[in-house]
């Protein structure tokens, strides 16, 4: 077959492969979807005592450990192995054989962690290996390309690694979880606030002519004011200072969005699910403001930046990456534009259970929903992730 001409330094093409091999996006957004609609309910029968977490953990920290590393992580792995390819100039990242050793080693840490599964000092190796693995595959590419601005993916992929070891080597003294829980949080939080600030405007703009105004002195004091907010989580702090750095952070994040002409995008499905993803965010962070002094439980900030900003934000950066990244138009059906809704009344009733003491029947409900919106997303994507693009571009 005829190779096609290419430009004097321009990235060969991958080599040919399966296509769900072909881009990170393809089988970590595939299996976090899979995985996430599984593991909320199964959440619920362990939550009920009905059955043993695994990995050595207790149930509310396995809990949380398979959402930011199991859930969380492998759409960050899919996102920003797909996206260093464009950060970097058309490097590539990882495909084929390797992107197959990166996906093994995260199912052998879902492995490693199944409920049931006695835990060891090699618990949390599998999921070590996979996302520092991640980390190479993307910092070549970055540092080849001297692509500063994204060097900061190259420190939370390794953060995100140290507090799954972290989560486990505490699991016996209860007074360190929280902390060991922190870190993760606090990663990811920044991860989506910085990511949301890049991309929310630019699709905005993009797919409805409207020009989001950024407001400077809100996005130069965001990224001072979340770094703030991880260096709390690392480093013992009184609870005020904690909330007040959070209650800042939170406000900036909600701030931010009076330029983004976010009332412009309720007919637009693949951007109101980001805008609200990243209001929910802002709208964690003060709650777990509130709750440094006393005015909220804990748990009701946590699930609004977990089930509220992380679930509607993966949820609507699969469903547009896979489009975009597949050739296809950015327009998604009734049946994803559902699957939208019913993450947004996940998020909703899981902060409300918090603030009511976790009624049963709500916290049913939150997962029902949340399982229901990943199985949406599963049926009208799998197609789309597992042929090649329909433009003939590799990817």
């Amino acid at each position: 077959m005829k190779q096609p001409l290419r430009l004097a330094g321009e990235p060969l093409p991958p080599p040919p492969g399966p296509a769900v091999l072909a881009m990170g996006f393809r089988p970590f957004f595939l299996l976090a979807a899979a995985f996430g609609a599984v593991v909320l309910p199964v959440w619920i029968v362990v939550f009920g005592g009905h059955l043993p977490p695994g990995g050595g953990l207790v149930p509310t920290w396995w809990h949380a450990h398979e959402m930011f590393i199991g859930y969380t992580g492998a759409v960050l792995a899919g996102f920003l192995l797909t996206a260093a390819r464009h950060w970097s100039g058309g490097r590539h990242t990882a495909a084929n054989g390797a992107l197959a050793v990166l996906v093994l080693l995260w199912l052998a840490g879902r492995l490693a962690h199944a409920p049931g599964v006695p835990g060891g000092w090699w618990s949390p190796l599998p999921d070590a290996a996979w996302l520092l693995g991640t980390a190479i595959a993307i910092g070549r590419p970055l540092v080849a390309a001297g692509s500063r601005r994204n060097y900061g993916f190259l420190v939370a992929l390794p953060a995100l690694a140290g507090a799954s070891v972290a989560l486990h080597a505490v699991s016996d003294a209860p007074s360190l979880l929280r902390p060991a829980l922190d870190v993760p949080l606090a990663v990811m939080t920044a991860v989506m606030v910085v990511v949301a600030g890049r991309i929310v405007p630019m699709f905005t703009r993009n797919a409805l002519g409207v020009e989001p105004a950024p407001i400077a002195p809100v996005e130069r004091a965001l990224p001072w004011v979340l770094g703030a907010v991880v260096l709390a989580a690392l480093a013992p702090a009184p609870p005020a200072a904690v909330g007040a750095i959070e209650g800042l952070a939170g406000a900036l994040v909600l701030s931010r969005m009076a330029g983004w002409r976010s009332p412009a995008t309720l007919r637009a499905p693949l951007l109101w699910i980001l805008h609200l993803g990243h209001a929910f965010v802002g709208v964690g962070l003060l709650l777990l403001a509130a709750s440094r002094f006393g005015h909220a439980p804990p748990s009701a900030g946590l699930h609004a930046i977990t089930a509220g900003g992380i679930g509607c934000l993966t949820l609507g950066m699969m469903a547009r990456v896979s489009l975009g990244h597949t050739g296809r138009p950015l327009q998604v059906g009734r049946s994803i534009t559902v699957a939208f809704v019913l993450m947004a009344v996940a998020a909703s009733a899981r902060v409300v259970s918090a603030l009511l003491g976790n009624p049963p029947g709500l916290l049913h409900s939150a997962g029902t929903a949340w399982a229901l919106a990943l199985i949406l997303w599963l049926v009208v994507y799998t197609p789309i992730v597992l042929r090649p693009r329909v433009d003939g571009k590799p990817g």
